[in-house]
């Protein structure tokens, strides 16, 4: 059974935290993320397609053309555990709005700034949607 999205939302913040605390100077870290969606599933489907054409002729002379086509799409399902389900074929990741970060060390301007650049390098955002507070 697959995590919620905001599950996967909060364990990836965990996980983005532990890694930022492993930053010498950080000491403990929290973080928050927005995103712009919740992503999006791509699902497989079992497709049939026919196709017929059809000529008729009036005597030796061909007096017209139908073309026929009939298109059959089904969501596709697979047995699991917890029964039937769809087949997902793709998970696309929600893109990240912004972050906030409240850490220990982040009154220390090497520490904040190294936090800047490991996000930035992690999630792929611009440093101005993100931003390092100290911690109380």
């Amino acid at each position: 059974m697959s995590n919620s999205p905001e599950d996967e939302l909060l364990e990836f913040e965990k996980r983005l935290a532990e890694i930022l605390s492993e930053i010498e100077g950080a000491g403990t870290v929290k973080v928050m993320l927005t995103w712009n969606s919740d992503g999006e599933v791509v699902h497989a489907y079992n497709q049939t397609e026919e196709s017929m054409v059809r000529e008729e002729y009036s005597g030796n002379e061909n007096s017209g053309k139908t073309d026929e086509r009939r298109l059959q799409r089904e969501l596709a399902y697979m047995d699991s555990g917890a029964g039937r389900v769809p087949v997902v074929v793709q998970k696309i990741k929600p893109e990240v709005k912004g972050v906030v970060v409240v850490a220990d060390g982040a009154d220390n301007a090497r520490v904040r700034q190294d936090i800047l650049n490991a996000l930035e390098a992690l999630l792929g955002i611009p440093t101005h949607r993100i931003q390092v507070l100290k911690r109380k």
